[in-house]
Protein backbone atom coordinates (compact mmCIF):
# COMPACT_ATOMS: atom_id res chain seq x y z
CA UNK A 1 0.00 0.00 0.00
CA UNK A 2 1.75 3.52 -1.07
CA UNK A 3 2.03 6.37 0.48
CA UNK A 4 -1.13 8.35 0.76
CA UNK A 5 -3.73 5.82 0.02
CA UNK A 6 -6.35 4.91 2.73
CA UNK A 7 -6.70 1.32 3.42
CA UNK A 8 -9.19 -0.93 1.84
CA UNK A 9 -12.36 -1.40 4.13
CA UNK A 10 -13.52 -5.09 4.71
CA UNK A 11 -16.70 -6.26 2.47
CA UNK A 12 -20.34 -6.29 4.56
CA UNK A 13 -21.93 -9.59 4.93
CA UNK A 14 -23.95 -10.90 2.55
CA UNK A 15 -27.15 -10.96 5.40
CA UNK A 16 -27.02 -6.93 5.74
CA UNK A 17 -29.12 -6.34 2.90
CA UNK A 18 -31.49 -8.71 3.57
CA UNK A 19 -31.70 -7.77 7.17
CA UNK A 20 -32.73 -4.08 5.71
CA UNK A 21 -35.12 -5.21 3.09
CA UNK A 22 -37.26 -6.83 6.10
CA UNK A 23 -36.75 -4.37 9.05
CA UNK A 24 -40.17 -2.51 8.06
CA UNK A 25 -42.22 -5.60 8.60
CA UNK A 26 -40.59 -6.52 12.23
CA UNK A 27 -41.54 -2.94 13.06
CA UNK A 28 -45.10 -3.70 12.51
CA UNK A 29 -47.34 -4.59 15.94
CA UNK A 30 -48.21 -8.08 15.79
CA UNK A 31 -51.29 -7.76 17.13
CA UNK A 32 -53.05 -5.40 15.70
CA UNK A 33 -56.89 -5.72 14.72
CA UNK A 34 -58.56 -6.51 11.58
CA UNK A 35 -60.59 -3.65 9.94
CA UNK A 36 -64.49 -3.91 11.30
CA UNK A 37 -66.94 -5.85 8.27
CA UNK A 38 -70.78 -4.16 8.67
CA UNK A 39 -73.26 -5.87 10.49
CA UNK A 40 -75.50 -7.84 8.74
CA UNK A 41 -77.47 -9.19 11.31
CA UNK A 42 -78.51 -5.61 12.97
CA UNK A 43 -79.52 -4.91 8.95
CA UNK A 44 -81.34 -8.47 8.69
CA UNK A 45 -83.44 -7.51 11.83
CA UNK A 46 -84.06 -3.86 11.04
CA UNK A 47 -87.51 -5.16 9.85
CA UNK A 48 -88.87 -6.00 12.77
CA UNK A 49 -88.60 -2.93 14.10
CA UNK A 50 -90.63 -1.32 11.98
CA UNK A 51 -93.07 -3.62 12.01
CA UNK A 52 -93.96 -3.28 15.24
CA UNK A 53 -93.73 0.20 15.34
CA UNK A 54 -96.18 0.63 12.61
CA UNK A 55 -98.32 -1.88 14.51
CA UNK A 56 -98.04 0.08 17.80
CA UNK A 57 -99.38 3.10 15.76
CA UNK A 58 -101.92 1.66 13.64
CA UNK A 59 -103.79 0.06 17.19
CA UNK A 60 -103.32 3.50 18.78
CA UNK A 61 -105.08 5.07 15.70
CA UNK A 62 -108.06 2.70 16.36
CA UNK A 63 -107.87 2.76 19.58
CA UNK A 64 -108.47 6.55 19.38
CA UNK A 65 -111.06 5.82 16.33
CA UNK A 66 -112.96 3.66 18.23
CA UNK A 67 -115.67 5.42 19.70
CA UNK A 68 -116.70 7.53 17.06
CA UNK A 69 -116.86 3.93 14.44
CA UNK A 70 -118.90 2.73 17.19
CA UNK A 71 -121.11 5.71 16.90
CA UNK A 72 -121.34 6.07 13.61
CA UNK A 73 -122.21 2.38 13.37
CA UNK A 74 -124.87 2.87 15.95
CA UNK A 75 -126.26 5.70 14.34
CA UNK A 76 -126.38 3.76 10.98
CA UNK A 77 -128.19 0.88 12.99
CA UNK A 78 -130.75 3.15 14.30
CA UNK A 79 -131.38 4.73 10.99
CA UNK A 80 -131.99 1.21 9.23
CA UNK A 81 -134.80 1.16 11.93
CA UNK A 82 -136.36 4.00 11.81
CA UNK A 83 -136.40 4.08 7.72
CA UNK A 84 -137.52 0.21 7.99
CA UNK A 85 -140.76 1.19 10.38
CA UNK A 86 -141.16 3.79 8.26
CA UNK A 87 -141.09 1.65 4.93
CA UNK A 88 -143.50 -0.82 6.46
CA UNK A 89 -146.09 2.30 7.53
CA UNK A 90 -145.74 4.16 4.43
CA UNK A 91 -146.76 0.57 2.75
CA UNK A 92 -149.96 0.33 5.39
CA UNK A 93 -150.89 4.13 4.14
CA UNK A 94 -150.82 3.60 0.59
CA UNK A 95 -153.10 0.44 1.05
CA UNK A 96 -155.01 1.99 3.37
CA UNK A 97 -155.81 4.38 0.56
CA UNK A 98 -156.01 2.00 -2.03
CA UNK A 99 -158.66 0.19 -0.46
CA UNK A 100 -160.69 3.62 0.15
CA UNK A 101 -160.49 4.32 -3.86
CA UNK A 102 -161.41 0.17 -4.44
CA UNK A 103 -164.50 1.25 -2.80
CA UNK A 104 -165.65 4.38 -4.83
CA UNK A 105 -164.82 2.39 -8.12
CA UNK A 106 -167.26 -0.10 -9.16
CA UNK A 107 -164.70 -2.82 -10.66
CA UNK A 108 -161.13 -2.74 -10.64
CA UNK A 109 -159.37 -5.51 -12.79
CA UNK A 110 -156.03 -7.15 -12.19
CA UNK A 111 -154.27 -5.05 -14.19
CA UNK A 112 -154.95 -2.46 -11.98
CA UNK A 113 -154.88 -3.94 -8.83
CA UNK A 114 -151.19 -5.15 -9.86
CA UNK A 115 -150.56 -1.63 -10.98
CA UNK A 116 -151.38 -0.45 -7.23
CA UNK A 117 -149.45 -2.96 -5.70
CA UNK A 118 -146.46 -1.58 -7.68
CA UNK A 119 -146.83 1.98 -7.04
CA UNK A 120 -147.19 1.23 -3.17
CA UNK A 121 -144.15 -0.78 -3.32
CA UNK A 122 -142.08 2.16 -4.88
CA UNK A 123 -143.19 4.69 -2.49
CA UNK A 124 -142.31 2.62 0.74
CA UNK A 125 -138.90 1.85 -1.07
CA UNK A 126 -138.11 5.47 -1.91
CA UNK A 127 -139.40 6.27 1.76
CA UNK A 128 -137.06 3.52 3.61
CA UNK A 129 -133.74 4.78 1.06
CA UNK A 130 -134.54 8.95 1.23
CA UNK A 131 -134.03 7.96 5.39
CA UNK A 132 -131.50 5.24 4.88
CA UNK A 133 -129.23 7.83 2.93
CA UNK A 134 -129.46 10.51 5.53
CA UNK A 135 -128.14 8.57 8.28
CA UNK A 136 -125.94 7.16 6.15
CA UNK A 137 -124.68 10.72 5.79
CA UNK A 138 -124.92 11.39 9.50
CA UNK A 139 -122.57 8.63 9.97
CA UNK A 140 -120.49 10.05 7.45
CA UNK A 141 -120.14 13.33 9.11
CA UNK A 142 -119.28 11.47 12.42
CA UNK A 143 -116.49 9.58 11.20
CA UNK A 144 -114.56 13.12 9.26
CA UNK A 145 -115.17 11.31 5.73
CA UNK A 146 -115.02 14.65 3.97
CA UNK A 147 -115.23 13.33 0.39
CA UNK A 148 -118.44 10.89 1.51
CA UNK A 149 -119.83 13.52 3.48
CA UNK A 150 -119.90 15.99 0.99
CA UNK A 151 -121.42 14.03 -1.56
CA UNK A 152 -123.84 12.74 0.89
CA UNK A 153 -124.87 16.38 1.76
CA UNK A 154 -125.54 16.76 -1.57
CA UNK A 155 -127.64 14.38 -2.28
CA UNK A 156 -129.35 15.08 1.62
CA UNK A 157 -130.23 18.27 0.10
CA UNK A 158 -131.51 17.15 -2.83
CA UNK A 159 -133.84 14.85 -0.90
CA UNK A 160 -136.73 17.43 0.41
CA UNK A 161 -137.04 18.22 -3.35
CA UNK A 162 -137.56 15.28 -4.53
CA UNK A 163 -139.60 13.51 -2.08
CA UNK A 164 -141.81 16.89 -2.35
CA UNK A 165 -141.86 16.34 -6.17
CA UNK A 166 -142.39 12.44 -6.16
CA UNK A 167 -145.09 13.09 -3.34
CA UNK A 168 -147.15 16.00 -5.86
CA UNK A 169 -147.09 13.20 -8.47
CA UNK A 170 -148.43 10.37 -6.16
CA UNK A 171 -151.22 12.87 -5.26
CA UNK A 172 -151.87 13.79 -8.69
CA UNK A 173 -152.34 9.94 -9.64
CA UNK A 174 -154.69 8.97 -6.74
CA UNK A 175 -156.52 12.03 -7.50
CA UNK A 176 -156.78 11.39 -11.44
CA UNK A 177 -157.85 7.31 -10.58
CA UNK A 178 -160.69 8.22 -7.91
CA UNK A 179 -161.67 11.14 -11.18
CA UNK A 180 -161.60 8.15 -13.16
CA UNK A 181 -163.60 6.38 -11.05
CA UNK A 182 -165.94 8.90 -10.03
CA UNK A 183 -166.83 10.57 -14.19
CA UNK A 184 -166.93 6.15 -14.24
CA UNK A 185 -169.70 5.92 -12.65
CA UNK A 186 -171.23 8.82 -13.80
CA UNK A 187 -171.43 8.06 -17.06
CA UNK A 188 -172.07 4.03 -16.55
CA UNK A 189 -175.69 5.81 -14.61
CA UNK A 190 -176.16 8.48 -17.32
CA UNK A 191 -175.57 5.94 -20.63
CA UNK A 192 -174.14 8.87 -22.52
CA UNK A 193 -172.58 7.87 -25.71
CA UNK A 194 -168.67 7.17 -26.09
CA UNK A 195 -167.93 7.97 -22.70
CA UNK A 196 -165.56 5.48 -22.03
CA UNK A 197 -163.16 7.82 -23.80
CA UNK A 198 -163.76 10.66 -20.90
CA UNK A 199 -162.43 9.47 -17.97
CA UNK A 200 -159.30 8.30 -19.35
CA UNK A 201 -158.39 11.71 -21.09
CA UNK A 202 -159.49 13.29 -17.40
CA UNK A 203 -156.99 11.44 -15.83
CA UNK A 204 -154.31 11.90 -18.10
CA UNK A 205 -154.80 15.39 -18.09
CA UNK A 206 -154.31 15.33 -14.35
CA UNK A 207 -151.21 13.19 -14.27
CA UNK A 208 -150.10 15.08 -17.05
CA UNK A 209 -150.60 18.46 -15.13
CA UNK A 210 -149.12 16.80 -11.75
CA UNK A 211 -145.97 15.50 -13.45
CA UNK A 212 -145.03 18.90 -14.88
CA UNK A 213 -145.55 20.69 -11.25
CA UNK A 214 -143.56 17.76 -9.24
CA UNK A 215 -140.68 18.00 -12.40
CA UNK A 216 -140.85 21.92 -11.57
CA UNK A 217 -140.71 21.32 -7.58
CA UNK A 218 -137.48 19.14 -7.81
CA UNK A 219 -135.68 21.74 -9.94
CA UNK A 220 -135.90 20.56 -13.19
CA UNK A 221 -136.22 23.05 -15.95
CA UNK A 222 -139.57 22.26 -17.68
CA UNK A 223 -140.15 25.80 -19.07
CA UNK A 224 -139.23 24.22 -22.55
CA UNK A 225 -141.70 21.21 -22.12
CA UNK A 226 -144.32 24.13 -20.40
CA UNK A 227 -144.10 26.08 -23.55
CA UNK A 228 -144.43 22.88 -25.52
CA UNK A 229 -147.55 21.80 -23.74
CA UNK A 230 -149.02 25.82 -23.83
CA UNK A 231 -148.36 26.14 -27.86
CA UNK A 232 -149.94 22.74 -28.53
CA UNK A 233 -153.08 23.19 -26.24
CA UNK A 234 -153.74 26.31 -28.03
CA UNK A 235 -153.35 25.24 -31.64
CA UNK A 236 -155.89 22.13 -30.75
CA UNK A 237 -158.17 24.93 -28.29
CA UNK A 238 -157.97 27.21 -32.04
CA UNK A 239 -158.69 24.13 -34.33
CA UNK A 240 -161.93 22.86 -31.92
CA UNK A 241 -163.29 26.50 -32.00
CA UNK A 242 -162.93 26.57 -35.64
CA UNK A 243 -164.23 23.23 -35.88
CA UNK A 244 -167.36 23.97 -33.68
CA UNK A 245 -167.44 27.94 -35.08
CA UNK A 246 -167.88 25.88 -38.81
CA UNK A 247 -170.31 22.55 -37.82
CA UNK A 248 -172.18 25.24 -35.76
CA UNK A 249 -173.04 27.70 -38.15
CA UNK A 250 -175.66 26.10 -39.23
CA UNK A 251 -176.87 25.69 -35.86
CA UNK A 252 -176.59 29.18 -34.54
CA UNK A 253 -178.80 30.37 -37.94
CA UNK A 254 -181.56 27.78 -36.97
CA UNK A 255 -181.51 29.16 -33.64
CA UNK A 256 -181.42 32.98 -34.75
CA UNK A 257 -184.01 32.19 -37.74
CA UNK A 258 -186.45 31.18 -34.77
CA UNK A 259 -186.13 33.62 -32.90
CA UNK A 260 -187.06 36.33 -35.43
CA UNK A 261 -190.24 33.91 -36.60
CA UNK A 262 -191.49 34.27 -33.40
CA UNK A 263 -191.17 37.89 -32.86
CA UNK A 264 -192.76 38.21 -36.25
CA UNK A 265 -195.22 35.32 -36.66
CA UNK A 266 -197.96 33.13 -34.20
CA UNK A 267 -199.42 30.00 -34.30
CA UNK A 268 -202.01 30.01 -37.32
CA UNK A 269 -200.30 31.93 -39.86
CA UNK A 270 -200.39 31.35 -43.18
CA UNK A 271 -196.43 31.79 -44.65
CA UNK A 272 -194.94 31.53 -47.88
CA UNK A 273 -190.95 31.02 -47.31
CA UNK A 274 -189.53 30.68 -50.88
CA UNK A 275 -191.61 28.02 -52.84
CA UNK A 276 -192.53 26.61 -49.69
CA UNK A 277 -196.40 27.56 -48.31
CA UNK A 278 -198.14 26.31 -45.30
CA UNK A 279 -199.80 27.17 -42.04
CA UNK A 280 -197.06 27.44 -38.83
CA UNK A 281 -198.29 24.85 -36.33
CA UNK A 282 -195.52 24.86 -34.57
CA UNK A 283 -191.66 26.64 -34.20
CA UNK A 284 -189.14 25.07 -32.19
CA UNK A 285 -185.38 26.28 -31.93
CA UNK A 286 -184.06 25.37 -34.70
CA UNK A 287 -187.56 24.43 -37.36
CA UNK A 288 -190.51 25.95 -38.25
CA UNK A 289 -193.61 23.34 -38.49
CA UNK A 290 -196.21 24.16 -42.04
CA UNK A 291 -198.92 22.07 -42.08
CA UNK A 292 -199.25 21.62 -45.74
CA UNK A 293 -201.74 20.23 -48.66
CA UNK A 294 -199.05 17.14 -48.72
CA UNK A 295 -198.69 17.08 -44.85
CA UNK A 296 -196.20 18.32 -41.88
CA UNK A 297 -193.31 19.61 -43.69
CA UNK A 298 -190.18 20.59 -41.56
CA UNK A 299 -188.63 24.07 -42.59
CA UNK A 300 -185.35 25.39 -41.27
CA UNK A 301 -185.94 28.42 -39.53
CA UNK A 302 -182.39 29.98 -41.25
CA UNK A 303 -184.82 30.19 -44.59
CA UNK A 304 -186.85 32.75 -42.55
CA UNK A 305 -183.65 35.12 -42.29
CA UNK A 306 -181.81 34.05 -45.97
CA UNK A 307 -185.38 34.23 -48.29
CA UNK A 308 -188.13 36.64 -48.27
CA UNK A 309 -191.19 35.03 -46.43
CA UNK A 310 -194.90 36.03 -47.28
CA UNK A 311 -197.00 35.77 -43.81
CA UNK A 312 -200.82 36.19 -44.06
CA UNK A 313 -203.18 35.59 -40.85
CA UNK A 314 -206.26 33.67 -43.21
CA UNK A 315 -205.45 30.21 -41.42
CA UNK A 316 -206.00 31.35 -38.18
CA UNK A 317 -208.81 34.23 -39.20
CA UNK A 318 -210.43 30.71 -40.95
CA UNK A 319 -210.20 28.50 -37.71
CA UNK A 320 -211.35 31.47 -35.22
CA UNK A 321 -214.96 32.03 -37.41
CA UNK A 322 -215.47 27.89 -37.88
CA UNK A 323 -214.96 28.02 -34.21
CA UNK A 324 -217.73 30.62 -33.70
CA UNK A 325 -219.91 29.05 -36.18
CA UNK A 326 -219.77 25.70 -34.69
Amino acid sequence: MGIGQRPALPAPPLYASKVKQTAPLASRPRNLPAPAMPDSTKQAFDWRNAVDQTYDEVSQQLLDYLPQLLGALALFLCGWAIAYVLRLLTRKLVQGLNSVFRKVAKGDGEERKRIKESYSLIISGLVFWSVLIFFVAASANLLGWSMFSIWLDSIVGFLPSLVTGLLIILAGYLISNAARSAISGAAARSSIPRAAALPRLVQTVIIFATVIIGAEQMGLNVHFLTNIVVVTSGILLAGAALAFALGGQTLVANTLGARHLNQHCQIGDQVVIGERKGEIVEVTRTAIILDTAEGKLVVPAKFFDEQATLVTSEGFQAKSAASQDE
